[in-house]
């Protein structure tokens, strides 16, 4: 559904908090062209989300804003064109978000919709409340 491939990519964390991807995840994901391989980058204490295990450890210093709506979204009924300049974060269970930043604990009470159960312009265009308006 991303048009503009250079706008659209796929990470794999590396921080001082995440184990590396296996060999195995790394040649399956290459292929893809918006597949982008983080190397080991340093997070500053400072800049710790609290969230999953720094939550439980009490070393996170920030918490997550989940944004609660589209702030850059449009759809053109009469070219039949939907755009979301907003992040939208599918995580490995087929989950759709609008923040990336979350633990799966957390996740559950801001999912959108699920990619496995329903097409993703389906779940874009219902949070944008369109989805009535088009099918009427």
């Amino acid at each position: 559904m991303c048009y503009a491939k250079e706008e659209c990519f796929l990470e794999i964390s590396g921080d001082q908090y995440h184990y590396g991807p296996s060999k195995k995840t790394i040649e399956m994901y290459s292929g893809l062209p918006f597949f982008n391989k983080i190397d080991n980058r340093f997070i500053d204490d400072e800049r710790v989300l609290s969230e999953g295990i720094a939550e439980k450890n009490q070393i996170g210093w920030r918490n997550v804003e989940v944004p609660g709506k589209f702030y850059d979204s449009d759809y053109d009924a009469n070219k039949d064109e939907l755009y979301i300049g907003d992040m939208i974060y599918i995580n490995a269970k087929g989950d759709v978000l609008l923040c990336c930043d979350l633990s799966y604990i957390h996740q559950k009470k801001h999912i959108i919709g699920n990619i496995l159960r329903e097409p993703l312009e389906a779940i874009l265009m219902r949070k944008m409340d369109i989805a009535d308006k088009i099918s009427a």
